[in-house]
């Protein structure tokens, strides 16, 4: 659904919900959507909350599955982007402003930018 000149949040149309039934949602929860960007391989899981201006987009180098997986109740702060396939696992925060390119571990908090790996090894 893209509902960008409504509210200013872009939800690619092939997103997928972690549990879509005809009779139960995963309760995503958008606080502030303006500027919110979901791109179209995304899985969301349940009880997720993203802050305004969070970006869950490709990367530009991948084919298929090229954006991330963001698990149950994870919380992505305000302007934060997490690029690529990816995944931020359960109950996971990603501060406000940062940058994801790596996964994301169960249970833990992430500031700052999480560097990708190179052929050269980690950078």
């Amino acid at each position: 659904m893209d509902i960008t000149g409504a509210s200013g949040l872009n939800v690619s149309a092939g997103l997928i919900w972690s549990r879509l039934r005809e009779s139960e949602l995963n309760r995503l929860f958008i606080d502030h959507g303006l500027g919110v960007v979901i791109g179209e391989t995304a899985i969301v899981g349940d009880d997720v909350t993203l802050y305004q201006g969070v970006t869950l987009a490709g990367t530009g180098k991948e084919d298929g599955k090229r954006h991330p997986t963001i698990e149950d109740n994870a919380v992505i702060g305000g302007g934060a982007k997490v690029l690529g396939n990816i995944t931020v696992g359960r109950n996971s925060r990603i501060g406000a402003g940062s940058v994801a390119l790596r996964n994301v571990p169960e249970h833990s908090t992430v500031v700052g930018v999480t560097r990708s790996k190179s052929a050269g090894g980690t950078k």
